[in-house]
């Protein structure tokens, strides 16, 4: 190679470097010698939304932690009123790890970040927030066909919404100053010759006014508006090898409304199941419909399939992501864990759970494969009781995101990991 070439080559390096730096990117070249400087990494914190249709909002205030590539001190800072903090990274070296905190938030972090000019990180809301934004509607129930369970859930609201009973009353959350959809399902427990299954007595509807108090509303069973409800039946095959069980329901996307609840799961003969929900016809917009099927393993791992609509009777559904494993051992928060297993082409989640609660969530930038092996970062903003010494970490694969479904649960294919117990320290 000639020194012209190379002189050649640099010089055409370092005008791609100008023209970057002249586009308002902080990046320096190589050149005449020197190493590659930093990067701005613009984090965005934004707040979820309680209600359906409701945009995100800047979560100003919010405590964020940049765990820089390479190795190096944690950098902490605090987001400025739109949400926005700026970090500088030399990210040749690697890829790093970003964490927000603020109050009534769940913890997030984002993973293998690498160099993207901008992250947003979105902080699910605490339920204790949830329920601060939302009314409690309560009442009595009546008209029951014998010792029968109740389902009931409220459209619109994130999550709290909804509840199963087979007592005299209910109490769940609702939108505040949002008119909703009360849906119902009556399901009487029957003896079949599989085991146990449910049959719909009655499904129905109630439209609920808007109103900023919370809400007495007694239920008469045999005056309400009556659903259709039609059996369906779908063919789940599960994954190879994996000895499992099957059922399935028709939820919302967005919130806990149930759309079409569970019935009964068979063992087929060639290894699959039949699996039936008691469908009704009923407009859930601006929400959106999904039949969600669950093959679930015995060790607790999951693997779902999702689609954008109400199955027809005698559908197949199929390739289904295979759960991913970690394997036993003795870990602390801080102890890597292999990853070797996660399915490919999938995106990954975590989520860490403790005193029954979700406290943090992880995920990868979009972009991102999933390392083979997993650091999490040090938490940041919360402080644990003494009581709390153990977590479970779900390690989540999801693969198709689903078009035009703005929610976090919108992918056609997910699997979920046994609970990974992992120490405090």
């Amino acid at each position: 190679m000639t020194d012209k070439g190379f002189d050649a080559r640099v010089v055409s390096f370092c005008r791609a470097s100008l023209a970057v730096l002249v586009l308002g990117a902080s990046i320096s070249s190589s050149c005449g010698g020197e190493e590659p400087k930093t990067t701005t990494l613009v984090v965005r914190t934004m707040t979820t939304p309680i209600l359906v249709g409701e945009a995100p909002a800047a979560l100003a205030g919010a405590l964020v932690a940049f765990d820089p590539p390479g190795g190096g001190a944690r950098v902490t800072r605090t987001s400025d009123s739109e949400g926005v903090v700026q970090f500088e990274g030399a990210f040749h070296r690697g890829r790093a790890k970003v964490t927000a905190f603020a109050p009534e938030h769940t913890l997030v972090s984002k993973l293998e970040v690498n160099g993207t000019t901008e992250v947003v990180l979105q902080l699910p809301r605490l339920d204790l927030a949830v329920a601060a934004g939302s009314i409690e509607v309560r009442g009595a129930i009546a008209g029951r066909s014998g010792r029968t369970t109740l389902d009931v859930s409220a459209s619109l609201l994130e999550r709290l919404g909804s509840v199963q009973t087979r007592d005299d009353g209910y109490v769940l959350r609702a939108p505040r100053d949002r008119a909703f959809l009360l849906l119902g399902h009556e399901l009487r427990a029957i003896d079949g010759s599989a085991g146990s299954e449910s049959e719909v007595v009655r499904s129905f509807r109630r439209d609920v006014a808007a109103s900023a108090a919370d809400v007495l509303l007694d239920l008469d069973l045999a005056r309400e508006s009556a659903l259709t409800s039609e059996r369906r039946r779908f063919v789940v095959r599960p994954p190879a090898g994996l000895e499992a069980r099957a059922y399935a329901t028709v939820e919302s996307a967005e919130t806990e409304l149930l759309v079409a609840p569970f019935l009964r799961s068979v063992p087929r003969s060639d290894g699959g199941f039949d699996v039936d929900v008691g469908a009704v016809d009923v407009d859930v917009a601006p929400e959106h419909a999904l039949t969600r099927v669950v093959v679930a393993a015995l060790d607790g791992a999951r693997s779902i399939r999702q689609e954008p609509e109400v199955l027809r009777d005698g559908a197949t559904v199929e390739g289904f992501l295979p759960p991913p494993t970690v394997a036993d051992a003795s870990r602390s928060l801080s102890d890597p864990i292999p990853l070797d297993s996660f399915p490919s082409g999938a995106s990954l989640r975590l989520e860490v759970v403790a005193g029954g609660k979700i406290v943090w969530v992880l995920e990868t930038v979009e972009e991102a494969e999933a390392p083979s092996v997993l650091r999490l970062p040090a938490p940041l903003g919360i402080s644990f009781s003494a009581d709390v010494q153990l977590f479970a970490l779900s390690v989540i694969a999801r693969a198709e995101r689903l078009d035009g479904i703005a929610s976090e649960r919108a992918y056609r294919r997910i699997s979920i990991s046994r609970d990974v117990p992992l120490r405090r320290q």
